[in-house]
């Protein structure tokens, strides 16, 4: 069932990189990932908030940023959120 559901999460983001990207939600379909998002205009993303969480899912590290866009990478099959404008 697990690898059924990493197999499908590969093809969703194949076909749209920016449908996991849901404003105002926290995304946590991302391993040791959470996302948030205040908003998003195409592939442009406004007042974004990523929280690293350990194994025990504590968070360890997080980043905000006013500004960022989401990138896929076909030959690694990864999302890229470039951030701007980051804040302490």
């Amino acid at each position: 069932m697990k690898v059924k559901y990493e197999r499908e999460l590969r093809a969703a983001l194949r076909a749209n990189p920016l449908s996991f990207i849901v404003p105002k939600t926290f995304i946590r379909e991302f391993p040791n990932v959470v996302i948030y998002v205040g908003e998003k205009k195409g592939p442009l993303l406004r007042d974004c908030w990523v929280w690293k969480l350990d194994s025990d899912r504590r968070v360890i590290q997080f980043a905000h940023a006013e500004s960022g866009q989401v990138d896929y990478h076909v030959d690694t099959n990864e999302l890229i959120l470039n951030l701007r404008g980051q804040r302490p």
